[in-house]
């Protein structure tokens, strides 16, 4: 096989797993458990069950973990995300 297209067929390969993984994460953010639970509690209190108090809701949420992509994420310098866009 050319490098060529070892190189590319790796990419292809490397470009499907980060899709993947992206629509995972994607998935997790607008349905996975938290979000049900939350919904469920914003619910209750929005209905007139004021047994939990909103503070808990946003200190729960604000207690997270962030994820290892999101952490990944952060290590990248500004500038190489900009510098692109800037000499467009």
């Amino acid at each position: 096989m050319d490098a060529s297209l070892s190189i590319f067929l790796f990419a292809a390969f490397v470009a499907v797993v980060l899709m993947v993984f992206g629509s995972l994460m994607l998935w997790d953010e607008f349905k996975g458990p938290e979000v049900r639970k939350l919904d469920r509690r914003l619910r209750g209190l929005s209905a007139g069950g004021a047994d939990q108090d909103i503070d808990s809701l946003v200190k729960s949420w604000n207690r997270q973990e962030p994820t290892f992509m999101v952490r990944l994420l952060l290590l990248i310098p500004i500038f190489f995300v900009t510098r692109p866009v800037i000499g467009a």
